[in-house]
């Protein structure tokens, strides 16, 4: 069956960015409620897929997807394995006032604006605290 009105297909998956501004958690709950996760990325296909849906229209730089850390481990919430990742330079990192990254995001641009700097790394990832307010990506299958 073809994905729902809205949603854009890749390999047997559908895909829809989500432009309402929310903390990790809550895009989390939002994704579920469309019968969806929060999107995992397998790899540099499915990456650039992910990243061109995101850079479409005008968004934040960085759009939640499903990658988060639990203890040290970093994991996708649909249960995927962490085979492929793309983290952008000095990513994992310690940012924003010292403070550990727990939520993954990808970066939607390769503009930089007062607060971030993005040059060249969109579709490279980042991680943040996950009270931050982003637009999110929900991926289900078909």
């Amino acid at each position: 069956r073809p994905c729902q009105s809205g949603w854009s297909e890749y390999n047997n998956y559908c895909y829809k960015l989500f432009k309402d501004k929310v903390d990790w958690s809550t895009a989390n709950g939002k994704c579920k409620q469309h019968g969806a996760n929060l999107a995992s990325v397998t790899s540099a296909d499915e990456n650039n897929f992910v990243a061109r849906l995101i850079s479409d229209g005008y968004i934040r730089h960085l759009v939640y997807f499903g990658l988060k850390r639990t203890g040290g481990r970093w994991e996708w919430t649909d249960g995927s394995p962490l085979s492929y990742t793309n983290w952008a330079p000095n990513e994992p990192g310690k940012n924003f006032m010292g403070k550990t990254g727990y939520c993954g995001n990808m970066y939607s641009k390769d503009d930089s604006n007062m607060w971030i700097r993005a040059e060249g790394k969109k579709g490279q990832w980042n991680d943040h605290v996950c009270s931050w307010e982003l637009p999110y990506v929900c991926k289900t299958p078909k």
